[in-house]
């Protein structure tokens, strides 16, 4: 079964992260980190993630067995900043978006 969980702001991820381990039932887990999408038009700041996002989650709902997927949104300002949560955060460490990372043994690997 594929599941898709959405996470929309860093302080938001661990919570999430909680809820893909207790409904994993022997699925893998990934993240996709994707620029934010404006309200008005449905489409992210970041182009390579409009373009990636689509092709990204039809590629997932085809993992053997299912799989979750954590889509964490990336705000445009905060991110470019070096202390941007994403970036800090040693089980992450995002260096650009859209990225997607496998999630093991609480941490991403590549």
């Amino acid at each position: 079964m594929f599941e898709v969980i959405e996470c929309s702001a860093p302080e938001l991820f661990q919570e999430k992260l909680s809820i893909c381990d207790s409904s994993k039932q022997g699925r893998p887990v990934f993240i996709l980190f994707t620029g934010t999408k404006s309200l008005d038009t449905g489409k992210s700041w970041c182009p390579d993630c409009v373009a990636a996002e689509p092709v990204i989650i039809d590629a997932m709902k085809s993992v053997e067995g299912g799989c979750i997927v954590l889509i964490c949104s990336v705000d445009r300002i905060p991110y470019r900043t070096p202390d941007y949560a994403y970036r800090i955060d040693p089980s992450v460490k995002l260096t650009c978006v859209p990225t997607l990372m496998k999630w093991e043994n609480g941490k991403a690997v590549a």
